[in-house]
C-alpha cells in the first residue's frame, strides 16, 4: 500500500467515518503524497474500496436531512493497527509495526 493509503487509513483510524469533502481538508498537509483532491478521490479511495479495506455508507443525521456518505474500514481490527501511525507531512511514515 502506497504511503498515501496509510495516512487515509491513520485518518480514518483517529477521525472515525470521514466524508471525502473532510479527507480533502488533509490535501494541503499531505501534498507530496495525496497530489490533489482528484487524485485522492479517483486514485487513492478507489484503490482502497477497490481492495476491500474500506467501503462508504450512508449516514441520515434525521428523516428530513440530506444523506451524508462516510468512508470507513470494512474491518474494524485495522482501526487499532491504523490508529497510532506517526506522520512527517511531506516527508515519509514511521511505524515500527508496520515495517
Amino acid at each position: 500500500m502506497s504511503s498515501a493509503g496509510k495516512i487515509v487509513k491513520h485518518l480514518l483510524a483517529k477521525n472515525g467515518p470521514m466524508t471525502t469533502q473532510s479527507l480533502f481538508a488533509y490535501v494541503p498537509t499531505y501534498q507530496k503524497e495525496f497530489v490533489s483532491k482528484t487524485h485522492l478521490k479517483q486514485k487513492i479511495l478507489t484503490s482502497l474500496q477497490g481492495s476491500g479495506v474500506i467501503y462508504k455508507q450512508v449516514k441520515r443525521e434525521s428523516a428530513t436531512g440530506k444523506p451524508t456518505w462516510e468512508w470507513n474500514f470494512t474491518n474494524q481490527e485495522l482501526i487499532e493497527k491504523y490508529k497510532n501511525l506517526t506522520f512527517v507531512p511531506n516527508f515519509s511514515i514511521t511505524c515500527s509495526s508496520l515495517h
